[in-house]
């Protein structure tokens, strides 16, 4: 058993919808792989485009482009919901701006009802920190190698592009353009 959280957010970064669901899990993986496909239908469902999507699982982002054996389900669950809302941007990002899916994944497990998707129409208590902290573009450090700083680039990941230097305006980031790049080259 494990629980399922995201948000969506406007351009500006403020909330439009939070959704948490307790479900049955196998990995962190596949629970993250759900929580992807429950913020696809939310958005289908709510007609929410366009739409980029960050993740803090570079593994999902692999996942998408290959076929696996026990997720093979999900994962086309994944594409074809992509598919209907016009292939949207599929990024990385760190766990810490993630942190807001977290807490509504945490909290999830206190929910009573399996397989349900809970809608937040507001933020609640428990994230308006979270939020608070996204809103004032609180920094987090981290020390990474230059080859997980690369692959994270090609991932998306635009605040390990910011933190790396001024290599690639983030503006124009283009992570379909990263092959054969390094801009992370740090010496």
């Amino acid at each position: 058993m494990g629980g399922l959280g995201g948000v969506i957010r406007n351009n500006n970064d403020s909330w439009i919808i939070g959704y948490q669901k307790l479900t049955n899990v196998i990995s962190n993986t596949h629970a993250e792989l759900l929580a992807l496909e429950t913020g696809l239908k939310v958005a289908l469902q709510l007609q929410l485009q366009p739409l980029e999507i960050e993740t803090d699982s570079t593994e999902v982002i692999s996942l998408l482009d290959k076929e696996h054996q026990i997720f093979n389900h999900v994962i086309s669950s994944c594409r074809w919901s992509m598919a209907q809302l016009g292939t949207p941007l599929l990024r990385h990002n760190f766990r810490e701006a993630n942190s807001v899916a977290h807490l509504l994944a945490k909290d999830s497990i206190k929910l009573q009802l399996m397989n349900k998707t809970i809608i937040h129409h507001a933020y609640t208590q428990l994230v308006e920190a979270a939020l608070k902290d996204d809103a004032d573009g609180r920094l987090y450090g981290r020390i990474i190698s230059e080859q997980t700083c690369n692959r994270l680039a090609s991932m998306g990941n635009v605040n390990v592009v910011n933190s790396a230097g001024a290599f690639v305006n983030p503006l124009s980031f283009d992570p379909n353009g990263m092959t054969g790049k390094s801009p992370c080259n740090i010496t």
